[in-house]
């Protein structure tokens, strides 16, 4: 009876029935129904097709329920969210938010997050909402080479381009497949304000790859030693395998980056004593990682960044590994699955505890740095002006 209601909600939906579709959700007694996905609707909940169908009321009454599954995505990746977005439902997209299970970091088959798709239908204060969250992948780029900032840029949205540019995530070189910028298109559309700021960040980003020297001279197989860092980048022999330059020791190691192995954090079951866990099984709750190796055959594991199987590494592709702590017990993804034990490779058992890395955008690095000395500059000027207020004050009081 139940999967007769839903199925009947989804027809209700499909054909704009407001009225039939509100019907049921109030009168449905089970309301856990709702977070059922129909794989003939492209395995989307009813809350993702209302939010398709642009039909907010019936949307907002889903999320009313508790049980609408906000998290969910259909099969070409689409959540509530991105599809609120995108029709630009600004209230059910607020709405989804505050639930904070609205997945906002998913992408969609063509690249785009929610982030983006607010961008592009100029939602300000969803935007900033997104952006709040601290989890809407600001770096992310579509399948057409744009980012949310790139989009803010194109819509004059200047403060929304400003919040972007604070997250020190936002990719902030990343030209679309029409060769703009967000600094270009900043600057055709007369955004002042997120052009001095973009500038700035440009020219301490500029001055950082200036100095970086990619060959070493003792471990570095090549001859030739006098190409400079975007020769490494962008003239490479090997621009299939996505090179990047990582920061390690107080040197930089130039990479070329395979993102084929992923690693799974594990611990063996006697240390779980509320439950089982095979001891070569993944920890659900674990982090994964990556391993990077060097041209001079430096190897460092790294959490799995957030471009992680992305066609697109945010620019400038330079970044510094900062350790964040150490690990015990990993298993590659391989051999994670399989039902069989362990016979080869990386596994759970490590000789020792390995250091675990961040990859930090050298965006990120050069943003919080000048904005330390930025707010530093603030206070100082601040206390100065407060001080002559006061002299100011005691003058008249006399």
């Amino acid at each position: 009876m139940s999967n007769k209601y839903l199925e009947k909600l989804f027809i209700d939906i499909k054909f704009k029935d407001r009225h039939k579709a509100l019907e049921i959700i109030e009168n449905v007694s089970d309301k856990s129904i709702f977070s059922t996905p129909l794989l003939e609707y492209k395995n989307a909940t009813a809350l993702i097709y209302a939010c398709d169908k642009n039909m907010s009321d019936v949307a907002l009454a889903l999320i009313a329920t508790g049980q609408s599954n906000p998290a969910h995505h259909d099969n070409k990746g689409n959540t509530a969210l991105i599809w609120a977005c995108y029709n630009n439902m600004s209230k059910v997209a607020l709405a989804l938010i505050a639930t904070g299970q609205s997945n906002p970091m998913q992408i969609d088959e063509c690249g785009a997050t929610a982030l983006i798709r607010t961008c592009e239908n100029n939602m300000t204060d969803v935007a900033m909402a997104l952006i709040a969250t601290g989890q809407s992948n600001p770096a992310q780029t579509t399948n057409k080479g744009n980012t949310a900032l790139i989009r803010a840029c194109q819509n004059k949205m200047t403060d929304v381009a400003l919040a972007l540019i604070a997250t020190g995530q936002s990719n902030l070189m990343q030209k679309n497949n029409d060769g703009y910028s967000a600094l270009m298109v900043a600057t055709e559309n007369n955004m002042q304000n997120v052009v001095h700021r973009l500038t700035y960040i440009y020219d301490k980003i500029e001055e950082k790859i200036k100095s970086i020297n990619v060959y070493d001279p003792i471990t570095d197989p090549y001859e030739e030693n006098t190409l400079t860092t975007t020769d490494f980048l962008y003239k490479n022999e090997l621009e299939s395998k996505k090179p990047f330059i990582v920061k390690n020791f107080d040197r930089y190691i130039g990479n070329y980056l395979k993102l084929t192995k992923l690693f799974h954090e594990c611990v063996p079951s006697e240390t779980r004593a509320s439950r089982i866990i095979q001891p070569e099984r993944p920890l659900e709750d674990g982090r994964k990682f990556i391993k990077l190796i060097g041209r001079g055959g430096a190897t460092i594991l790294c959490l799995r960044p957030s471009w992680f199987n992305s066609e697109n590494i945010p620019e400038p592709k330079i970044f510094e590994a900062v350790k964040v702590g150490v690990v015990e017990q990993i298993i590659s993804d391989d051999i994670a699955y399989r039902g069989a034990n362990r016979v080869s490779g990386d596994h759970c058992n490590l000789t020792a505890p390995v250091d675990v890395y961040e990859l930090i955008s050298v965006n990120e690095n050069t943003f919080a740095e000048n904005s330390a000395s930025a707010i530093g500059g603030k206070r100082k000027q601040t206390k100065k002006r407060r001080n002559k207020k006061q002299k100011k004050q005691s003058k008249y009081r006399k």
